[in-house]
């Protein structure tokens, strides 16, 4: 800043050069070359620097970010802009329009439009940087920065998913940079063209783009980055004795702490991948001990869990969990913890309630691996536990009224009014069918779904649980031979004799590769409009009877499925019966599990029974209170 009064000095002596050469005609054409250094020099002054500072500064911004996430090259998603970034970037695309509006004849045209390219990348804004970067080379073919141009729009095809366009400028441009001994853009092109062709699943040939960056980069650092990503191909070619080399290697090649770490953690998941369960253990413990990693401790903490797990120490593994569970709070790195300690619950300790409350942590950030399974297992859990408390009631009440039963008929007890026992019993069966179908769906404990569907069978004897239940039952046996669940071939050829009818005999016959009997026409498509129209007059009940006829009737009519979710549907919103909803639509998902109408509904059943569960539930749950019959 020290030489601008100098130089304020020496321009004013220019200006007054400038204004006698333009006077004087005899001096026009060494006045025109003067004009034109002149605008170059308030061009560079004007705007030029100013873009240049703020393009640096953001530059570095961008780096130091990078370097914090431990990145060192081209990645296949960028990473989010710090906050004082973006304002920079917008100032250097201003400085240099107005270098390309008001000096259109200045030497720095060509790195105006180079640096507005560049900014427009770094902001997202991919398609005006493709643009920027076209124009550029028709308009500076020559131009000394054409080969960082080309780099630049290589990276914008590979950010606009045109990768094969983008590989094939890259191979291009490769031997040509090579060629001109331009080795910092020869690494930078091999870096993108190891994402491009990752992404193809070439998975040898970005190996081999990775093996050409470790050979061109001119430090360490590039090459640990290089070995690093080298390993992940490994990984991907199921090579992970030697991706394990490339980790450790890495790790030794770099200073930096945070590529450090990536390398070390990587090295460790892939020694317990290879049953190197000590060696993994080991490594983690000089990591914890490792002053340089001790912002990563929890991640540490939470990898060496899983080393435990997998070797089969439980309680230590748990020990690891809970504490990141519990010190990690609204993170991906808690949600996970918390989701494996909700499994650990579940399989091994048996603990559905501490499983339910650590499926319900674990969704508290949303892991796309697996939030979908945990909302599903904390839904399935909750109605566990009312299914449960239900089940305890009835039986308690099952057990008072069978008591009475036994009494002399002149005692008092014995003349109360009582409770139906027959009905009692078929609500116990009922309950009993819930559980089985909420194992074999929403948990997914085939064990638990057989002893609750065999429950259920002992008090349930209809057209449409009864071969459901049964051919599940059947699929199971099947499916796990070595479980001992029954015979599966005989279960389905039951559905065939008793209902052949139902849906379920028709798959039975497919899957014991009995001939398909061909089926009647029928008159369930003149039904259904008969029904549709009947909803359009608002006689629901009489549409409800109608389409009821269809699923009865023509239980294997393309319009069967429909006509049960549209009853349900009418239950739910026009007639403001959810339990009747509730049991029309579980009838579909059992009787047509392979309909789209089955997807419609599921989501529908699981809102219906926990608004039902919050607002039906009085009185103290029965906690620890035991059922006569098993829960599992």
């Amino acid at each position: 800043m020290r030489s601008f009064p100098v130089f304020r000095f020496l321009f004013s002596i220019l200006l007054l050069t400038l204004s006698f050469f333009n006077g004087c005609s005899f001096f026009s054409s060494v006045g025109d070359s003067i004009s034109d250094g002149y605008q170059n020099t308030v061009a560079y002054f004007n705007s030029y620097y100013n873009a240049r500072r703020a393009f640096d500064d953001a530059e570095a911004e961008i780096a130091a970010a990078d370097q914090l996430s431990g990145i060192r090259g081209f990645t296949d998603k960028p990473q989010p802009l710090p906050n004082t970034t973006r304002p920079r970037l917008t100032i250097v695309i201003d400085k240099c329009s107005n270098i390309l509006q008001f000096y259109p004849s200045s030497a720095l045209v060509d790195d105006a439009l180079m640096l507005i390219g560049k900014s427009y990348y770094y902001q997202g804004d991919y398609l005006k940087a493709e643009r920027k970067f076209t124009e550029f080379f028709s308009v500076y073919p020559n131009s000394p920065l054409n080969f960082e141009a080309r780099l630049w729009y290589i990276k914008t095809l590979a950010r606009l998913k045109k990768d094969d366009q983008a590989i094939e400028e890259g191979e291009f441009l490769l031997p040509q940079t090579e060629a001109g001994d331009e080795t910092d853009l020869a690494a930078a092109v091999s870096d993108v063209l190891g994402v491009l062709y990752e992404r193809v699943n070439r998975h040898d040939r970005s190996l081999a783009m990775y093996d050409r960056l470790k050979e061109l980069g001119a430090d360490d650092e590039t090459r640990a980055w290089a070995l690093f990503r080298a390993g992940e191909q490994k990984i991907v070619l199921n090579q992970p004795e030697d991706a394990a080399e490339m980790f450790r290697r890495a790790a030794e090649n770099t200073d930096d702490r945070q590529i450090q770490y990536r390398c070390h953690l990587e090295y460790i998941r892939t020694l317990r991948s290879l049953g190197r369960l000590d060696e993994s253990l080991g490594r983690l413990n000089e990591m914890l001990d490792n002053f340089r990693f001790a912002q990563n401790s929890r991640e540490i903490v939470f990898e060496r869990g899983v080393t435990y797990r997998l070797g089969g120490q439980i309680e230590l593994a748990v020990d690891d969990f809970t504490e990141v569970d519990t010190t990690s709070g609204r993170s991906e790195l808690g949600s996970k913890a918390s989701f494996e300690l909700a499994r650990l619950s579940e399989y091994t300790k048996g603990d559905y309630r501490a499983a339910r409350d650590s499926y319900g942590r674990s969704t508290a950030f949303p892991v796309p691996e697996f939030i979908a399974e945990a909302r599903r297992k904390q839904s399935g859990f909750t109605r566990y536990f009312s299914l449960n408390d239900a089940r305890a009631k009835l039986d308690s009440v099952i057990a008072v009224e069978s008591l009475a039963d036994s009494l002399p008929l002149d005692t008092t007890a014995a003349t109360t009014p009582r409770l139906n026992l027959d009905s009692l019993r078929s609500a116990f069966a009922v309950n009993c069918y819930e559980m089985g179908e909420l194992f074999y769906i929403d948990i997914e404990n085939p064990d638990s779904a057989v002893f609750w569907y065999k429950e259920a069978l002992k008090g349930i004897d209809d057209s449409v649980r009864t071969p459901r239940i049964t051919y599940i039952l059947a699929e199971l046996a099947l499916s796990n031979a070595s479980r001992g669940y029954g015979d599966g071939n005989a279960l389905l050829r039951s559905i065939i004799e008793t209902y052949p009818k139902s849906v379920y005999a028709m798959r039975a016959k497919i899957q014991l590769g009995v001939p398909l009997e061909p089926t009647e026409s029928d008159d369930s498509e003149m039904l259904y409009k008969k029904a549709e129209a009947t909803i359009d007059s608002g006689n629901y009940s009489q549409a409800i009877s109608t389409l009821k006829k269809i699923t009865s009737d023509f239980p294997l009519s393309p319009f069967a499925a429909k006509s049960a979710y549209t009853v349900g549907w009418l239950y739910e919103h026009r007639l403001s019966q959810p339990d009747s909803a509730l049991n029309q639509y579980t009838v579909l998902l059992q009787t047509y599990s392979s309909s789209p109408y089955a997807a419609r509904v599921r989501p529908r059943i699981r809102a219906i029974q926990l608004s039902r569960t919050d607002t039906t539930s009085t009185g103290a749950p029965l906690e620890g209170k035991k059922s006569s019959k098993r829960e599992e």
